[in-house]
């Protein structure tokens, strides 16, 4: 039985002259405490043990604030990196790139923070239309759409900016 943490166990596993294997797989980032029993109410509890997450799996662009943005414009974009059981991979770097459309993502790259999270801010060039930013996480071992994931924008044209220009007064 799992008591702290998170882990998959056995419902049950075959006793042999008093001894047992019991697998535990970890799917938890946390503190693991386990506990072993028998029929006859003996339990022995281990833990707790640190259990750090696992490799870098999953690249999950969070949802923009907005999916238009005005040519010229900037706008903050995160992304979280996580294992195969969703648990935050602090340190892993996180690429930022512009697949479609004019502008640029900064920085080109990220490592993310201790919740697995790293940062970009989107630049809207100048030409109107469809812009595609992608993030992803190199160290993943997993398929592409998986350890990518793409955010679509609609570059629309800025607020209209004049200017007056006036000739100087007489005398000046």
């Amino acid at each position: 039985t799992v008591v702290a943490g998170g882990a998959t166990v056995p419902d049950s596993v075959l006793l042999s002259g008093g001894a047992a294997s019991v697998p535990v797989l970890p799917t938890l980032a946390s503190s693991l405490t386990v506990s072993v029993s028998d029929d006859s109410s003996r339990a022995v509890t281990y833990g707790p043990v640190a259990v750090d997450p696992g490799a870098p799996y999953r690249a999950a662009a969070s949802p923009a604030a907005s999916d238009t943005l005005a040519a010229g414009d900037s706008l903050a974009i995160r992304a979280r990196v996580t294992d195969f059981y969703g648990n935050a991979t602090p340190g892993t770097s996180v690429q930022g790139s512009l697949v479609l459309g004019s502008g640029s993502v900064a920085p080109s790259s990220d490592d993310t923070d201790a919740s697995g999270y790293a940062d970009f801010v989107v630049h809207a060039g100048g030409a109107l239309g469809a812009l595609h930013v992608r993030v992803l996480a190199p160290a993943s071992g997993a398929p592409d759409s998986i350890r990518a994931d793409s955010l679509f924008f609609t570059v629309v044209p800025g607020p209209a900016v004049s200017a007056e220009v006036a000739a100087p007064a007489s005398g000046a």
